[in-house]
């Protein structure tokens, strides 16, 4: 179930929209993720460890659970007239129990091969906000013009069992 809440207010004799949203995302982990055993070869000329045969193995795991996230927006909007109107939008979400890969090198010595280990888990946490613009214009019946703006910035936290380092990112657009 993914649940969410919308309200929308447009005061009377006003051009203005004011609105809010709660939601809740659920990512649910594909049968692949759960169950893939797969060995892949890398061909001589990709092989950083050539002339010991070198393999690319992808493993599934039971325990990875479903991603979620809770989604909270709140927005206006102002129709100047027929042809003109602007958004303005701020966000904030809350994901949790993120999907990500690990990765082992694993030598099998007496087989003369080397593993890299590809795993999944569920390693990360984020947060991320931002603000979004929009201004539409419709210059005449057969041409519309959309000027958009977009700013996020995205907070990512590994869990404490994760052997990676983790970074903040933030992206303008």
């Amino acid at each position: 179930v993914q649940p969410n809440i919308r309200l929308l207010w447009t005061p009377p004799e006003t051009q203005y929209s004011f609105w809010t949203a709660i939601s809740r995302v659920v990512r649910t982990p594909s049968q692949v993720s759960h169950h893939i055993f797969s060995d892949l070869p890398i061909s001589d000329e990709n092989n950083p460890f050539y002339p010991m045969p070198f393999t690319l193995r992808l493993t599934g795991n039971n325990d990875v659970i479903s991603e979620s996230t809770l989604v909270y927006e709140l927005g206006i909007r102002h129709q100047l007239n027929d042809t003109f109107s602007w958004d303005a939008t701020a966000f904030f979400n809350d994901y949790d129990d993120l999907i990500i890969p690990t990765e082992n090198v694993v030598p099998d010595l007496p087989n003369q091969r080397i593993f890299l280990v590809r795993e999944f888990f569920n390693g990360m946490s984020a947060k991320s906000f931002g603000t979004e613009l929009s201004f539409n214009w419709q210059t005449t019946d057969w041409w519309k013009l959309h000027l958009n703006y977009s700013w996020l910035k995205m907070n990512v936290d590994l869990y404490d069992n994760m052997n990676s380092s983790y970074e903040s990112v933030e992206t303008e657009s």
